[in-house]
């Protein structure tokens, strides 16, 4: 599959954004249940648990994780899955607030990220100095986000409330989270911590996919998993159809990220609600840095360098930076790859039966690197 058969046009556009935004307006509902809300004390804990969740997000996982119970199992199958899908879009934001620290971010979906939003807080509301400000944010997002990691267990367990779903699948699919995918990210994280003190050149574009795939692309992966047993009704992660799902969450999550890598380069930061070239600053390795810090030389080279991991660059080094990526041709080196493993995945789904579900898992594979850049 080419280039050209990834992008979708406008009436794909809108047919995916409506099927997406009315499974995405359920999990959100559910989410948003009056009984969630006595879980989190005291307020600043619920508010920082919730505030990612209110901003809601693109919701790809817990949707796909739904199309994939549809396209095993049908329409009933798909409303089976809707707890699991809250807990993997639970699940994701507790790491988006663990990681927004970590990496030290300060927008997140259009506004400050949590321990941002509440070191401002501490100061304006109340008068904490910048330093106790400071802690007090951090601690708001870490505990904020434990707790989050314990909701997306307890909304698992809900599952076996569900007469229609084997029991073997919440209690694999917790096993599952808590010995695979856990440490899978955790993995996936310390490595992106560390690659940012290896020199550039000493790092490859598959050391990079690695990274990626285990601190992004597994909770496709597990999205997959979870929603094609609940389609089956059975835990069988060998089964074929399964994995063939679980294998298209692989290569198009990889192709998420790296069109999310190229965001931060190329995108806007009024449409994407991050930082524009925030990743240069923050010495974060990246297909499109790593592979401009590769091919550049002479005074482009210097300027990159002059950028690369310095938190004191101006806007007007970022951009100059950012300037040298375009011209490099590591943003099209990077888009390309994305688009490979999306038409992979693609090729890949001739064994599930034909369907609505079917044609939305195809059009969200494309959507995941088809992104507006």
């Amino acid at each position: 599959m080419q280039q050209n058969n990834i992008t979708l046009d406008a009436s794909e556009i809108s047919y995916f954004n409506e099927q997406l935004t009315t499974l995405k307006q359920e999990i959100h509902n559910r989410i948003s249940h009056e009984k969630y809300k006595k879980r989190f004390m005291p307020a600043h804990i619920y508010e920082g648990a919730h505030v990612y969740l209110e901003r809601t997000g693109k919701a790809f996982r817990p949707v796909y994780l739904m199309w994939c119970a549809g396209a095993l199992g049908g329409e009933q199958r798909l409303k089976s899955s809707i707890l699991a899908a809250c807990a993997i879009e639970i699940y994701h934001t507790w790491g988006l607030v663990h990681d927004d620290i970590i990496d030290q971010d300060v927008m997140r979906r259009g506004g400050p990220t949590v321990h941002k939003w509440f070191e401002d807080r501490a100061i304006s509301e109340m008068n904490y100095s910048p330093s106790d400000a400071e802690r007090y944010g951090l601690s708001v997002g870490i505990l904020a986000g434990d707790a989050l990691m314990a909701w997306s267990v307890g909304m698992i367990c809900e599952m076996y409330e569900d007469d229609l779903v084997d029991p073997s699948i919440p209690q694999n699919f917790i096993q599952s989270l808590v010995t695979e995918h856990i440490p899978t990210l955790i993995d996936g994280e310390m490595l992106d911590i560390q690659f940012e003190q290896i020199s550039p050149e000493k790092l490859t574009t598959d050391d990079l996919l690695d990274m990626s795939l285990k601190k992004t692309g597994s909770i496709f992966m597990l999205a997959a998993l979870a929603g094609g047993t609940i389609g089956l009704n059975k835990w069988d992660p060998s089964d074929p159809q399964i994995d063939v799902l679980v294998q298209f969450a692989k290569k198009t999550g990889l192709g998420f990220q790296i069109i999310d890598d190229v965001i931060n380069i190329v995108g806007d930061a009024n449409n994407t609600g991050k930082g524009v070239g925030t990743d240069i600053v923050l010495g974060k390795r990246t297909i499109p840095i790593i592979e401009t810090l590769n091919r550049a030389s002479g005074k482009e080279l210097d300027t990159m360098l002059s950028v690369f991991g310095n938190l004191e660059a101006t806007d007007v080094q970022v951009n100059e930076a950012i300037e040298i990526i375009k011209s490099s041709g590591s943003v099209d080196f990077a888009r390309k790859k994305a688009f490979d493993l999306a038409s992979e995945a693609l090729n890949d789904l001739e064994i599930i039966p034909d369907s609505k579900y079917l044609n939305l898992i195809q059009l969200m594979g494309r959507r995941l690197v088809d992104r507006g850049i």
